[in-house]
């Protein structure tokens, strides 16, 4: 990660606990202007930034989880082509899904013809979100990207779908709760039972997370997130339909 991301955390962390330059330069004791040029600047000396970290009793990996990513965007004509041609953004998170390997694309897609694979490629580079090298394909947003409120007005998640889904489920039916996510798992019970506790894992794990970022960050930066994880028979090809 770059210091731009740990500084913006950092520039968060004293601005929620209402510590100034001020106090950070006695500290440090360095001036007050020195520290504002550092704390906004492109680099900070190790020590410096151990003793800054020691002074909010924070670790450097603590740091690292509440800093922001520095995620690409999509180019507004990126958006515009995509906002043209869905079934080309449906085909590009698919994509992504499968590893950058259109044969398991075709295969979850099984009445999706080659030439149309071939002409999805070949749009999706062209608009540099993906790159095609000696038969490999790679990402070029691999990292992840941001969209503007417009376009994510637009793609929206796929409520419809998943509602239709709830509305099947039959509790004493085995199959009807085996979760199978974005993908395609086939799983025994044992795993089935494994892959809950690991989500109830993960659910501890975010739990411990909010404790610790509310004490981090300002109010007005945290986003009320509600999860709901859904033990029902999904696929991606369900969520994002290319045919």
């Amino acid at each position: 990660m770059n210091f731009k991301s740990l500084s913006d955390g950092l520039r968060n962390v004293l601005s929620t606990r209402g510590i100034t330059y001020k106090e950070v330069a006695t500290y440090l004791n360095m001036s007050e202007s020195g520290v504002k040029k550092m704390l906004t600047g492109e680099d900070i000396g190790y020590n410096k930034l151990a003793t800054i970290l020691n002074m909010l009793d924070l670790k450097l990996e603590d740091l690292v989880a509440v800093s922001p990513k520095a995620y690409a965007k999509l180019t507004a004509n990126q958006e515009i082509f995509f906002e043209k041609n869905p079934k080309h953004f449906n085909f590009f998170i698919q994509l992504h899904h499968y590893n950058m390997k259109p044969d398991l694309v075709k295969k979850a897609n099984n009445k999706l013809s080659k030439e149309k694979i071939q002409k999805f490629l070949e749009d999706l580079s062209n608009i540099k979100v993906i790159q095609m090298t000696e038969g490999a394909i790679h990402s070029l947003l691999s990292d992840g990207f941001n969209t503007s409120d417009k376009f994510n007005k637009k793609f929206k998640s796929h409520y419809g779908v998943l509602l239709a889904k709830l509305s099947t489920i039959e509790n004493d039916k085995w199959n009807t709760w085996m979760f199978e996510g974005l993908g395609t798992f086939n799983l025994s019970q044992k795993s089935a039972l494994e892959l809950r506790n690991s989500m109830k894992s993960l659910l501890d794990e975010f739990s411990a997370r909010s404790e610790r970022e509310k004490k981090i960050y300002d109010s007005k930066d945290l986003i009320n997130t509600g999860t709901l994880f859904l033990n029902i028979p999904l696929k991606i090809q369900e969520l994002f339909p290319v045919i």
